[in-house]
């Protein structure tokens, strides 16, 4: 196997399959002709068909360590508007996210997901959601053992509550 260095845009053969790769530099060269290609676009490769560029996200539990660095890459590379619910339980801290709190793309409300409610509410005041994303769950074990109703009530009613907004709402992708 020769190993050469492939640049963005390049293409270059191995095993059967294609396989894409967003910003970044191989080291590969030819393996039982097959393609892979290499982008440096920072969103969907070039004839995507999954491209949001300007749609509407509805993120749960974005004040956490994942979700507010998601809503922060999203902000910086996208043009998505994205509306963050988060009921701010010991792990979201809406400190997380203070240096992004005044983007005219990103609103946050205060709401639990357990409150079917509210949920309907925010699918009335923010028309036109196109996707919808999951990160509010109870995960820590030792909370689990001393409240374990609350992790029910979070993961199992909460989840069920949002996969129903999805419906309501006519979402395109909802991801847990």
């Amino acid at each position: 196997m020769n190993n050469n260095n492939i640049n963005s845009g390049e293409t270059s053969q191995v095993d059967n399959s294609k396989l894409t790769i967003h910003n970044s530099k191989l080291a590969f060269g030819q393996v039982n002709n097959s393609k892979f290609k290499i982008y440096n676009s920072k969103l969907a490769p070039p004839n995507s068909k999954f491209k949001i560029q300007n749609s509407k996200l509805l993120l749960t539990g974005a004040c956490g360590f994942i979700g507010s660095n998601f809503v922060k890459y999203l902000l910086e590379n996208t043009g998505y508007e994205i509306i963050n619910i988060d009921s701010l339980t010991y792990a979201g801290n809406l400190e997380n996210l203070v240096d992004v709190a005044d983007n005219p793309r990103y609103t946050f409300i205060k709401i639990d997901i357990t409150d079917k409610t509210a949920l309907q509410e925010i699918g009335k005041k923010y028309p036109g959601i196109d996707y919808i994303i999951n990160f509010a769950a109870e995960s820590h074990v030792d909370r689990s053992i001393l409240e374990p109703n609350q992790f029910v009530l979070t993961n199992v009613v909460g989840t069920q509550n949002m996969l129903n907004l999805a419906i309501e709402l006519g979402v395109k992708k909802y991801l847990q």
